[in-house]
């Protein structure tokens, strides 16, 4: 029997001799055991792997036979998946890909709460995905234009009647669709995952449901505000001080103690004294009483000292009613509310109350603070989570789209490992261009030396320049979001292609262009 020529094409007549060794394997072992080796964690992870495998052949097979039509681009980019199918290293990353996803779901303890096996699932899965998906592109990408160039291959493909734009095209377009098939790939094994993990039984009631009401969902978020404006009260408080003469306005100036007397008061309205109370509004939330949609408040707080085994006895009041709600120091606590709760102008109006209403002597005396920045919110569903799901890989490809360009374009001037040492050093920086931004503000205030003071100052500085013009990147991360069942916004998606997907990957193929259009790829010597 004479085996195919093409290597996909050898692979699918593989997969199609182990799905008729797998089905006969599951039906002897069914018959003899009475057992489905499908429910057991090894069985449902070879189907799993081999189900992907087939996924991505199929896709490939879809996307050959789409590349066939004339036009000099798509013969470059069915060329370039060829290659990729071709080299040892991309297809590692590829089975790698595929199997740490059908490996996953085997690793969680079924001792754990069942909607932290999800999102730990998610969250490692969406990690795992970009991570390889991003380093698989910077090989291609690297390897793209400057394997040939090297290996003098181009000289044949130049000689066609092909502008070196077009090319350029071909080799992006061509990366942008493996991508593309391994997302899709990807992405679905992830959802049918997630979703048929959830399915098992939690280990209680409230376990079981916040899967669907905290994880496999799109919530929006709304922020809290106070009953009244802290800008109010700072005016008052300058107001005051300007009656009294206060030396205080000339020593410091009125508009910086404006700003002072603000963070001081949103400072003292987070933190609440024994036996006090603090009052949060929540407002735009019209859309979830329309839609009757239960409202959740989250909130986590801080003790010093904190309480015997950190949990506390607070009171919440709600439209003049008061409840008692147990929360653990340092851990979140989500109250779920019905949209009665929200009045006609789309509010809620939150007081939490530092006391225990069912036996106030027993309170704990010790002040509470709540964080900021997510410390407190009101989450309402607001999609679901498929659709989340899909605006979160387009995020990625648009993001793996830029490293493709940057990489081709670093191909096209530099030889592969320097190509593509360039091209991962930006992904790291622009991947942890966040972090450094909060680590570099404060670098170097403490050296003595002048000299030194100077040094710090200047790389401090190109630093944070470097990570504020990289910043977009990390900040349309959305795998957080969605591990935590929050809305992936259309806003991030159109923010993400205008400023990645036009703005750096137009800027990266301009500067590809007219470095491959300057190369000379030959010396002709008389």
């Amino acid at each position: 029997m004479k085996l195919p020529d093409a290597p996909w094409k050898r692979w699918s007549l593989t997969l199609a001799l182990s799905a008729l060794a797998l089905i006969a394997a599951e039906a002897a072992v069914w018959l003899g055991a009475g057992h489905d080796p499908l429910r057991d964690s090894a069985g449902r992870t070879f189907a799993g792997a081999w189900l992907a495998a087939w996924l991505f052949l199929a896709g490939l097979a879809l996307l050959r036979l789409l590349l066939k039509f004339e036009w000099a681009p798509l013969s470059v980019a069915r060329t370039l998946l060829d290659e990729a199918i071709r080299m040892r290293l991309a297809l590692a990353f590829i089975g790698l890909l595929i199997l740490t996803l059908a490996v996953l779901p085997a690793m969680e303890s079924s001792e754990t709460p069942l909607h932290y096996r999800v999102q730990t699932f998610l969250s490692l899965g969406l990690g795992a995905t970009a991570t390889l998906l991003s380093l698989m592109t910077i090989f291609l990408a690297s390897i793209g234009l400057s394997g040939e160039i090297q290996d003098q291959r181009i000289f044949t493909v130049m000689t066609k009647p092909m502008g070196r734009g077009a090319y350029l095209f071909g080799k992006w377009l061509g990366i942008m669709l493996l991508d593309g098939l391994l997302l899709a790939v990807a992405g679905a094994t992830l959802f049918s995952y997630a979703f048929q993990m959830a399915r098992e039984p939690g280990i209680d009631r409230a376990d079981a449901q916040a899967v669907w009401s905290e994880v496999l969902t799109a919530r929006a978020s709304v922020p809290p505000r106070p009953a009244a404006p802290f800008e109010d009260k700072a005016r008052e408080k300058i107001a005051r001080l300007m009656r009294e003469r206060s030396p205080l306005l000339q020593e410091v100036g009125a508009d910086q103690l404006f700003e002072q007397i603000v963070k001081d008061e949103e400072k003292q309205w987070r933190s609440i004294e024994p036996r006090g109370r603090a009052t949060f509004v929540f407002e735009g939330l019209r859309e979830a009483k329309a839609l009757e949609k239960p409202v959740q408040i989250r909130f986590t707080i801080n003790t010093l000292p904190e309480p015997p085994e950190k949990l506390l006895t607070l009171g919440m009041e709600i439209k003049g009613r008061t409840a008692a709600v147990d929360v653990r120091v340092g851990e979140y606590k989500s109250v779920t509310l019905n949209p009665d709760a929200i009045d006609a102008q789309g509010r809620i109006e939150f007081i939490l109350i530092n006391e225990n209403p069912r036996n106030p002597k027993s309170s704990f005396a010790a002040t509470i603070t709540i964080p900021p920045a997510d410390g407190l919110e009101a989450l309402y569903e607001r999609g679901g989570f498929a659709l989340n799901f899909a605006r979160a890989t387009a995020i990625l490809w648009i993001k793996l789209g830029f490293l493709a360009m940057f990489g081709l374009g670093a191909g096209a001037l530099l030889s592969f490992p320097v190509a593509a040492l360039l091209t991962l050093g930006v992904y790291t920086l622009a991947s942890a261009s966040g972090f450094l931004i909060d680590a570099l503000k404060y670098f170097g205030d403490n050296e003595k030396s002048e000299a030194l003071k100077a040094a710090t100052s200047s790389v401090r500085w190109t630093g944070m320049l470097l990570a504020e013009l990289l910043g977009p990147y990390s900040r349309y991360a959305p795998g957080a979001k969605v591990v935590d069942g929050r809305l992936v916004p259309w806003s991030d998606v159109l923010g993400c292609a205008g400023w990645i997907g036009l703005v750096w990957t137009g800027l990266a193929a301009a500067a590809g262009w007219l470095i491959f259009r300057l190369r000379e790829l030959a010396r002709v010597q008389v």
